[in-house]
């Protein structure tokens, strides 16, 4: 949020953080605690983006959902909703060491590993729902 943003001034917050080794950075978490008065008192929403969210297999689901419900416990905020979208395999932007890493990961996992290409896994229609909703809470607040 900006500096000059009060939240005096924000009806809907949408919240959105990428998983990185099994956790949100920090600097979310830490953010997320010390404005949860503010989160809770107008309609929140949250919504994580990992490649495990890619792989259709029950235990990648629940991988993915016991990292949300961690980080949920951890800041003791209770978001409206909360989505779970897949990313994008960017093997073109990765320095050679984690092109690598990310290619033994999606190997081990049944993904792609043809490194020359990206893979976009985004299910956009389900991204524009979550964003439907969250635009409805923010229009029924302003009213």
């Amino acid at each position: 949020m900006p500096p000059t943003l009060s939240f005096a001034e924000v009806g809907t917050i949408v919240v959105g953080a990428s998983v990185h080794v099994g956790r949100y950075e920090d600097y979310l978490r830490d953010w997320v605690k010390a404005h949860r008065a503010d989160l809770e008192r107008r309609p929140s929403f949250f919504f994580s983006v990992s490649l495990t969210s890619s792989i259709p297999k029950p235990e990648n689901q629940a991988q993915v959902q016991s990292i949300v419900d961690r980080f949920i416990q951890e800041t003791s905020w209770r978001p409206r909703k909360v989505a779970l979208f897949a990313g994008a395999l960017r093997y073109s932007q990765y320095n050679f060491v984690k092109r690598i890493i990310m290619r033994l990961i999606a190997t081990s996992n049944g993904g792609p590993t043809d490194t020359s290409r990206d893979y976009e896994f985004t299910d956009w229609d389900a991204v524009a729902r979550f964003a439907e909703e969250a635009l409805a809470a923010a229009s029924a607040t302003a009213g």
